[in-house]
């Protein structure tokens, strides 16, 4: 098992699905048996989920330059 700072050294790497199907495991149990690493549980699916997500390469670039800017202005 891990502890709570090593769950958050291993968010990336599985972000990146860079873990070991072990250490996916592990992981995973640990998101599920502690409450306050629980908390990450939609935030990662979530980010996991928004990785998914490409821009079509039929859509404009004058449509994309205007969005992109405005996603920096924030």
């Amino acid at each position: 098992m891990i502890n709570c700072v090593e769950f958050e050294d291993f968010i990336l790497a599985y972000l990146e699905d860079d873990l070991t199907r072990r250490q996916r495991s592990i992981f995973e149990m640990h998101m599920t048996l502690c409450a306050e690493c629980r908390e990450y549980q939609a935030s990662l699916a979530l980010a996991k989920s928004a990785e998914a997500t490409t821009i079509p390469t039929d859509v404009p670039e004058d449509l994309i330059r205007p969005v992109l800017a405005a996603h920096e202005a924030d």
